[in-house]
């Protein structure tokens, strides 16, 4: 499961897929392990990540480039490289 930001509205129902592979970006998860905000991330949404498989990097998800997750600052985007179309954020 990819999160974009941990914001809750973004990441409400995280708790509904607690096997998953969560891919975040590392900056995101230290800072939400460091100081949650309440009034933006619900305290103990994340606790449940510290024992999971997480991805805490950008992401090739096929390893063809086609499908990537990046960076982009505050949050993390999906790349589509298309062939007829390239680069799509």
């Amino acid at each position: 499961m990819a999160l974009s930001h941990t914001h809750f509205d973004h990441s409400g129902n995280i708790k509904l897929f607690p096997d998953a592979t969560w891919i975040l970006q590392k900056a995101e998860y230290e800072f939400i392990q460091r100081e949650p905000l309440n009034f933006a991330v619900l305290d103990n949404t994340f606790k449940l990540l510290s024992d999971k498989s997480k991805i805490l990097l950008e992401y090739d998800i096929f390893s063809d480039a086609t499908v990537k997750i990046v960076s982009t600052p505050g949050h993390q985007s999906l790349q589509l490289t298309l062939s007829n179309h390239g680069v799509i954020i």
